[in-house]
């Protein structure tokens, strides 16, 4: 079984996406768990937002958003991260951009929803990075 660790800025949105979609597409193949940078989102839920497409493509939202903990990284074969930026900021050999596998996205940021308002677009993109994502590991 592979581990696979999602992070984006606060994980209510993409991050959780990511983690969410993986875990139906791949099952018991992965354990996938995703993390964000800030603190400032922990103890809520996923974006109300984010929640709502993704609902309305048949997935369980229950999420409650943690903040990553550098020391651990090593213990995970694959820790994609949402931007390049954030890419260059985490160090490690198994750091990859979410779109590394990605046909369609291929080396692409995934565009943050929360501040770009695109929330059915980003879990399309999210479900064709996820899909990438299990048939290559």
């Amino acid at each position: 079984m592979k581990r696979v660790l999602f992070v984006c800025l606060g994980n209510i949105c993409r991050s959780p996406a990511l983690e969410i979609v993986l875990k139906k597409i791949a099952g018991d193949r992965v354990d996938a768990q995703s993390c964000g940078l800030s603190a400032n989102t922990m103890g809520t839920t996923m974006d109300s937002r984010m929640a709502k497409s993704m609902q309305q493509k048949g997935y369980d939202t229950a999420h409650t958003p943690s903040q990553i903990v550098f020391e651990e990284l090593p213990e995970y074969d694959y820790v994609f991260v949402a931007t390049k930026a954030m890419k260059e900021g985490i160090p490690g050999d198994n750091i990859y951009l979410a779109t590394h596998f990605s046909k369609k996205y291929k080396d692409q940021d995934i565009p943050d929803p929360y501040i770009f308002g695109s929330f059915n677009e980003s879990v399309e993109m999210i479900e064709e990075i996820a899909e990438s994502i299990a048939d290559n590991i």
